[in-house]
């Protein structure tokens, strides 16, 4: 069974989603084909390399390139912040 993206309302042009994590391995392409169905276009993922690695996620942005979804990584560590842009 697929991903059901759960749509939030905003202020914001376009539309935004969250997702959880993709079945990995063998269901990965069908999650990403399931992306595209829904009419996503971006994904975000914030996922580390050792999480990506435990959860057989490593085609994931290579799948999105292929369906035309951009993909995105910006990890953030369990229990933790994103870098400061400042």
């Amino acid at each position: 069974m697929e991903a059901t993206p759960y749509w939030i309302e905003g202020p914001w042009p376009g539309r935004l989603a969250i997702l959880p994590r993709p079945r990995g391995g063998d269901w990965l392409e069908d999650e990403v084909r399931a992306w595209r169905s829904a009419d996503i276009d971006a994904v975000v993922s914030t996922l580390t390399s050792d999480e990506i690695a435990e959860l057989d996620l490593a085609a994931e942005a290579e799948l999105c390139r292929a369906n035309g979804i951009e993909f995105i990584a910006f990890p953030i560590s369990d229990r933790g912040l994103p870098p400061s842009l400042s």
